[in-house]
C-alpha cells in the first residue's frame, strides 16, 4: 500500500481553529508524490509552511490564531509504519498519521499536567506500589505488577476541550491486554461515578477532584484489582492488525457484498448486520471465526472514520500494536479489540457505544458553533 504523503497543498485541520488552510512547501526538497513536492517534519514554521486557522477557541483575549499560534519544532509521526521512514533531506517523511503539536492551551487544560497529578492522586497511588508510566493520547498511565499483570489506572482529560477528566483501568498479561470496563469497576467499589466524565472549573475544585477520587480509587478500587474474575481469551495476533490495516477496504468490501449493500448504507443498517454476524461467532474458536472477526473490524472502524473523520494508522508501543484509528475529537479506538471483546460475550454495547460517542461528537460540533457565533 502506498503511503499518503502530505504535500504542498495538503489540507490541514486545528481542533482548535474555526476554518481549515493549505500546507505550504515553499523551498521543496527535490521530492515529488503525485506531481506535488513531499513535504518533511521540519516544515513547521509558521505562516511559512503552516497557514492561520481563522479564530481559536483557547485564545482567551481576542479570539485569534494569527499571534497566538505556538508550533513544535518538527511534525511527529504517531504510528509506526510498517516499512521504514522515508527521509526526505535527511529528514522524516510526513503523511497522514502525522500531527504537528500547537503548545497553545486554554487555561483550565494547563492545570491538568503531570504536575497535578503527582502531588494529588501520584501520591495517594504510590502508597500502593503504582508509578507514574506516561502520558499517551489525553491519558497519565499509572502502573504496577502484581502476580505478573500489570495493573494500569488511566487519568483521561476531556476530548471535546471540555474541563473535565475520568478513570480507567486495565490489566495486561504479556501481550494480552483486558479493558476492565466501567460497569464492573462500579459494581466492584460501588462507585457509580467511575468511567464517567467528571467536570471541574478552576484549579482548586480540580486539586479537590483529584484528591477525592485520588482516596476513593485507592480505598475502593485498587486493593480489589486483584479480586477482578479474569478470563485470559485468545486474542487476533499481529498479523490479523496487520492484515487489517493494510487490507481494509476489500476485507469491508466481502461484508458488503455478502448483504448486499455498500459503505454507503446507513448506519443502522451496518451496524445491524454487524451485530448479527457477531451473535453467529460468539464463543466459537479463533481459528473458524478471525477472518470474519478482522472483515469485522474493517467495517467498524470505516463507519467511525465516516461520523468522526478520523484517521487509520498502525500503532505499536511497548506491548501494544495494531491498528487503531484515531481523531483530536473523539477516542482512539482499536477495531479489532472492540470486536474481539464482543466474541468473548464481555462487551455488548457495540451499538450503544458508537450512539453515545456520536452524541457526544454531535454536542461538541454544537457548541463550536455557538461560540464562533458569539
Amino acid at each position: 500500500m502506498e503511503k499518503d504523503y502530505l504535500v504542498d497543498g495538503a489540507k490541514l485541520l486545528c481542533i482548535c481553529g474555526s476554518e481549515p488552510g493549505l500546507l505550504k512547501i515553499t523551498k521543496g526538497h527535490g521530492y515529488i508524490s503525485r506531481e506535488r513536492k513531499k513535504a518533511n517534519c521540519k516544515d513547521c514554521v509558521e505562516e511559512e509552511n503552516i497557514p492561520y486557522f481563522g479564530t481559536c477557541q483557547k485564545n482567551q483575549k481576542d479570539g485569534r490564531c494569527q499571534g497566538f499560534m505556538k508550533l513544535d519544532e518538527k511534525w511527529e509521526n504517531i504510528s509506526v509504519s510498517l516499512t521504514e521512514s522515508e527521509k526526505i533531506d535527511g529528514e522524516d517523511a510526513i503523511g497522514m498519521d502525522s500531527v504537528l503539536i500547537c503548545k497553545r492551551e486554554g487555561e483550565e487544560e494547563k492545570m491538568l499536567g503531570k504536575k497535578i497529578l503527582m502531588e494529588t492522586i501520584g501520591k495517594k497511588w504510590g502508597a500502593y506500589g503504582f508509578q507514574f508510566e506516561g502520558y499517551h493520547y489525553y491519558r497519565w498511565t499509572f502502573s504496577r505488577r502484581v502476580d505478573e499483570v500489570d495493573q494500569k489506572i488511566s487519568v483521561q482529560k476531556g476530548i471535546y476541550g471540555y474541563p473535565e477528566l475520568r478513570f480507567e483501568v486495565e490489566l495486561f498479561r504479556g501481550s494480552e491486554r483486558k479493558d476492565v470496563g466501567k460497569s464492573k469497576i462500579q459494581e466492584l467499589s460501588g462507585l457509580k461515578e467511575f468511567g464517567m466524565f467528571l467536570p471541574y472549573e478552576g484549579e482548586e475544585e480540580l486539586r479537590e477532584l483529584l484528591n477525592k477520587w485520588g482516596d476513593l480509587i485507592g480505598e475502593k478500587v485498587i486493593d480489589r484489582l486483584a479480586d477482578i474474575p479474569v478470563k485470559w481469551h485468545e486474542w487476533p495476533g499481529k498479523e490479523s492488525e496487520k492484515k487489517l490495516y493494510e487490507k481494509r477496504e476489500e476485507l469491508a468490501e466481502r461484508f458488503y457484498k455478502r448483504h448486499g449493500i455498500n459503505e454507503e448504507a446507513a448506519e443502522e443498517i451496518l451496524l445491524g448486520k454487524m451485530k448479527e454476524e457477531l451473535d453467529e461467532i460468539i464463543g466459537k474458536p479463533l481459528a473458524k471465526v478471525e477472518e470474519r472477526m478482522v472483515e469485522l473490524a474493517a467495517v467498524y472502524g470505516k463507519l467511525w472514520i465516516r461520523m468522526f473523520k478520523g484517521e487509520w494508522m498502525y500503532y505499536l508501543k511497548e506491548n501494544l500494536e495494531g491498528a487503531l484509528i484515531t481523531k483530536s475529537t473523539c477516542n482512539n479506538i482499536y477495531p479489532l479489540g472492540k470486536i474481539t471483546a464482543y466474541w468473548h460475550a464481555e462487551w455488548w454495547e457495540i451499538l450503544e457505544d458508537y450512539a453515545k460517542e456520536k452524541q457526544r461528537y454531535e454536542e461538541y460540533i454544537k457548541n463550536r458553533r455557538r461560540k464562533r457565533k458569539g
